[in-house]
């Protein structure tokens, strides 16, 4: 059964057919940009996740070179702590080598002192005793020819005395230089074997300081090339600065010996002035003696010719006399002696003082060492803080830019995808004359 038809009716189901052909159109043509627009979100998701996996490394890379900085600092550190080591070792060697030589120096010097003052002496003593007997024997044979020969040979007597007394003179004039002669010889020789001795110890201890010095600095090397390469130049630093505390502790040991080698001449100088002295004071005794010898002989004449038993009372006055001056030759002796002493405690007290004065220069010279080292590994790590902050900084900056570029992507799309997603539902559900109208503008959609 057909039903009547208008020419409206017609009119509209051509307009409707034609529609829903232009419509089903529109929404087959659509499906392929709704497959490239998700094709677009995944490469774009693929490459967030990419660039992500490319700002995991780059953390775990700056990770690992701060990892390997800090293990070099630490490798750094232990090579300098080993040095220093090795540097207060060597210091403390050769300081206890210079405070051994110091005392053996100056036991040495001390029993050669004694020996000196021993052989000093006892060659005053036989000079005594000689002259003691020498006197004794004069006046033994001035009394015999006194007695025998009385008045009638007074005049060839006192002749015969002076002669007598001129050649005792003589003869202790010459032993008295002899004696110098030898002694002088013997402190000669003594101070020939003290220096011969002390140039000896002193080449030794610097054979022994030089070679403490080169092996330590060998090993210091070796340790370091085996250790790292990269650190060369620091350590050919601290071997200049090794070789330059070594160069100035060899010229503190050369001046501490040459100023001990001028004690040595001071002491022999003082030594020499004080024999000269006493060989002087002794030719004055002696010249005292004679003098008195003589007035004794003249008041013995004299008071033989009186009373011949005056003589025994001014023979023992002699004796007296000589046991007076006897005993003041050895109180001067002493008393030298004791000079001697009092100068040998000054050299100890000196050559102590020199030694805790070098102890103390090496001690500050070491702390300054220390002081450098605490520096230097403080600016390195200053300088590597500085360095991975400013890595850091850049770093976190860098993934904040990218950061946004992202968001700024994403909105970008989302803002897009939402603008088509939009217009394309109002265009669905417009009424009918409304979608052929806008037929053309479905078409500029597409095209774009």
């Amino acid at each position: 059964m057909k039903l009547p038809t208008t020419h409206a009716n017609v009119q509209d189901i051509l307009l409707s057919n034609t529609t829903n052909k232009h419509y089903g159109q529109i929404e087959e043509s659509e499906k392929p940009r709704y497959k490239i627009i998700i094709i677009i979100i995944i490469i774009i998701i693929i490459i967030i996740i990419i660039i992500i996996i490319i700002i995991i490394i780059i953390i775990i890379i700056i990770i690992i070179i701060i990892i390997i900085i800090i293990i070099i600092i630490i490798i750094i550190i232990i090579i300098i702590i080993i040095i220093i080591i090795v540097v207060v070792i060597a210091i403390v060697i050769v300081v206890v080598i210079f405070v051994a030589v110091v005392v053996v120096i100056i036991i040495i010097i001390i029993i050669i002192i004694i020996i000196i003052i021993i052989i000093i002496i006892i060659i005053i003593i036989i000079i005594i005793i000689i002259i003691i007997i020498i006197i004794i024997i004069i006046i033994i044979i001035i009394i015999v020819i006194v007695i025998i020969i009385f008045i009638i040979i007074i005049i060839i007597i006192i002749i015969i005395i002076i002669i007598i007394i001129i050649i005792i003179i003589i003869i202790i004039i010459v032993i008295i230089i002899i004696i110098i002669i030898i002694i002088i010889i013997i402190i000669i020789i003594i101070i020939i074997i003290i220096i011969i001795i002390i140039i000896v110890i002193v080449v030794v201890i610097f054979v022994a300081v030089v070679v403490v010095v080169v092996i330590i600095i060998i090993i210091i090397i070796i340790i370091i090339i085996i250790i790292i390469i990269i650190i060369i130049i620091i350590i050919i630093i601290i071997i200049i600065i090794i070789i330059i505390i070594i160069i100035i502790i060899i010229i503190i040991i050369i001046i501490i010996i040459i100023i001990i080698l001028i004690i040595i001449i001071i002491i022999i100088i003082i030594i020499i002035i004080i024999i000269i002295i006493i060989i002087i004071i002794i030719i004055i005794i002696i010249i005292i003696i004679i003098i008195i010898i003589i007035i004794i002989i003249i008041i013995i004449i004299i008071i033989i010719i009186i009373n011949n038993i005056i003589i025994i009372i001014i023979f023992i006055i002699i004796i007296i006399i000589i046991i007076v001056v006897a005993i003041v030759i050895i109180i001067i002796i002493i008393i030298n002696i004791i000079i001697i002493i009092i100068i040998i405690i000054i050299v100890i007290i000196v050559v102590v003082v020199v030694a805790v004065i070098v102890i103390i220069v090496i001690i500050i010279i070491i702390i300054n060492i220390i002081i450098i080292i605490i520096n230097i590994i403080i600016i390195i790590i200053v300088f590597i803080v500085v360095i991975v902050v400013v890595v850091a900084v850049i770093v976190i900056i860098i993934i904040i830019i990218i950061i946004i570029i992202i968001i700024v992507i994403v909105i970008i799309i989302v803002i897009t995808l939402f603008f088509f997603n939009h217009h394309f539902h109002q265009f669905h559900h417009l009424p009918l004359h409304h979608r052929l109208n806008l037929h053309d503008s479905a078409d500029d959609f597409r095209s774009l």
